[in-house]
């Protein structure tokens, strides 16, 4: 899989990517955190400060995905 990246992305900017912020949801999920703090942590990421997602493209299938970093 070949991704193309797109770069930092904070709350605001992943909701046009629906599919990246629910693989974002599905990785916190998976740490076992509740459901609120799932939400909470994904609502405070910022493109700008710390947690930061970086968004990125697969170029074969062209589905937007994700991670979180915040160290």
């Amino acid at each position: 899989m070949v991704r193309r990246s797109w770069g930092r992305v904070g709350a605001a900017e992943l909701v046009a990517f629906p599919d990246a912020r629910e693989e974002l949801r599905s990785e916190a999920d998976a740490w076992g955190w509740s459901a609120e703090a799932v939400e909470s942590y994904l609502g405070a990421l910022d493109k700008d400060s710390q947690p930061t997602g970086y968004l990125f493209m697969c170029r074969t299938c062209g589905r937007y995905m994700a991670y979180a970093d915040s160290t």
